[in-house]
């Protein structure tokens, strides 16, 4: 849970253990470690989607926990299509 890509993730507790009391204390969460990704298929993927006739991005949580608002808000906007 602590380690590669956020994501959501499923933890199974038996019944005997959800129903046990006992006094515990909880550890200060660790920083989140972010990795940079490779700048030669970074490159490719803007090329391509520089390339792309009607380009979609989904852009969720990895922008928001690598700050990287401003760069995808600087993405070039096309005139869309009209069919």
């Amino acid at each position: 849970m602590k380690s590669g890509r956020p994501r959501p993730t499923a933890i199974e507790v038996p019944l005997d253990v959800l129903a046990a009391e006992r006094e515990v204390s909880l550890g200060e969460p660790l920083p989140a470690v972010l990795e940079s990704g490779d700048p030669a298929a970074l490159q490719r993927a803007a090329e391509t989607l520089g390339k792309a006739e009607r380009p979609l991005i989904l852009a969720g949580g990895g922008v928001i926990a690598g700050e990287a608002w401003a760069e995808l808000l600087r993405w070039p906007r096309r005139s869309p299509r009209r069919w």
